[in-house]
């Protein structure tokens, strides 16, 4: 049935008239990662046509460098009572225009990874406004597995490109392309601050707001449309030089020796009655009790544990997935300002340990952690196996968004 009002053929009109539905619009969530310039020239054409819910996601913090390029930059009372963190000012600035009739902004000032799979439930969309090749990378491998359709994009100067890869079946999810298998490495930095600085050294033009707002544009009609269950774009990538006009699209392919997910989640996961906040030892307690004595748990992210710092020596605790240590590369022990490196023996736990064994053999150390300190948030998803039987299992950790979102 057709719930759209009265007011809401008034207020969308022209866009009835493009072709978009209300109704739709109104109950579809788009996550949205990254902040920065490129975020904010979608965000308009996300919720001014009336999309009901944003979620936002940026670690990031606005520098007066943005200023040309971020429609908005906070003012000076703004800043003084909302900070400079992008993800926090864009939601309540953006909060103030949108158009659905119940809209929710979410956001979190954390990186994506640390959110995990809760993150995406009830997502119809992901739109990757990062430059992090990394995170990029996570949220292609995330998306494909959960069958969610990924829009993502990037410029340099007046040069843009915008990549669909549409949620597809299990059956589907094997044979068609994703964005690494374009991709395969992984270099990059991982802040957009850090970037920047870095292409200023070079004498690289980051971004131009004529090609930020273009692209945005475009990636926003390309969500729009899968909220719509159309990919007109899927699989494809378009390019378009927005100073000369010269454009071009092409077909994307599969890569045989992809190293990214291509896989479906096949079945309902599991419910626990376990937070973030319990320890790794509950966890693993609910995990034997489905597949038994022995059963281990694939992190998918290795664990680091403790590592050495190459300057001073010491043994720094660490306790974090791989991702977030490398986001805290200098020794915390002492002001050294060393780098660090891990080595050592698993059983030391100064290496990443994947997978942690779910038996009496394992650290005690680490079976104190928190699940969290594991990667495993609220409503993040655990992948257990029984390695004598081969057999396995997905569990989903209890809580809920209000764990990993703040709302506006």
């Amino acid at each position: 049935m057709n719930t759209t009002t009265t007011s809401d053929n008034g207020r969308f009109s022209r866009e009835i008239l493009a072709g978009y539905d209300p109704e739709k619009m109104q109950g579809a969530t788009i996550l949205l990662v990254g902040a920065g310039a490129l975020a904010q020239s979608l965000l308009p054409n996300l919720v001014l046509p009336g999309i009901g819910e944003i979620r936002l996601c940026d670690f990031d913090f606005f520098e007066p460098h943005n200023r040309g390029r971020s429609i908005y930059f906070p003012t000076d009372d703004e800043a003084s009572t909302l900070g400079l963190m992008k993800a926090k000012v864009v939601a309540h600035k953006v909060r103030t225009q949108m158009l659905a009739e119940n809209p929710i902004m979410h956001y979190a000032l954390v990186p994506i990874q640390q959110l995990g799979f809760g993150a995406f439930t009830g997502v119809d969309v992901v739109v990757s406004a990062v430059d992090n090749p990394r995170a990029r990378a996570y949220l292609s491998d995330v998306c494909r597995y959960l069958g969610i359709t990924l829009i993502e994009g990037g410029f340099d100067g007046p040069a843009i490109a915008m990549s669909c890869f549409p949620g597809v079946s299990a059956e589907a999810a094997t044979d068609e392309p994703c964005y690494r298998c374009s991709n395969p490495h992984l270099a990059g930095t991982f802040s957009c601050q850090r970037y920047a600085a870095e292409a200023a050294k070079k004498g690289i033009i980051a971004a131009i707001q004529p090609a930020s707002a273009t692209l945005g544009g475009m990636m926003a009609e390309a969500a729009i449309q899968a909220v719509h269950g159309e990919t007109p774009t899927g699989f494809k990538r378009t390019t378009l030089n927005v100073r000369t006009g010269d454009h071009r699209q092409y077909r994307l392919t599969r890569a045989l020796k992809c190293p990214g997910i291509h896989a479906r989640l096949a079945d309902e996961p599991i419910q626990l009655q376990l937070g973030a906040g319990d320890p790794l030892s509950a966890l693993i307690a609910a995990v034997q009790s489905h597949l038994g004595a022995g059963a281990e748990i694939d992190l998918g992210e290795p664990l680091i544990v403790e590592a050495y710092c190459m300057s001073c020596g010491d043994v720094v605790t660490v306790e974090s997935p791989e991702w977030a240590y490398d986001m805290r590369p200098r020794c915390r022990a002492k002001p050294c300002g060393g780098a660090w490196v891990s080595k050592g023996r698993p059983v030391e736990g100064h290496t990443p340990l994947k997978p942690i064994r779910l038996d009496a053999r394992t650290d005690q150390r680490i079976l104190d952690l928190t699940c969290a300190k594991a990667g495993f948030t609220s409503m993040n998803l655990v992948h257990a196996f029984q390695p004598t039987t081969g057999e396995g299992a997905v569990l989903r950790m209890s809580g809920g968004l209000a764990d990993l979102f703040d709302e506006v």
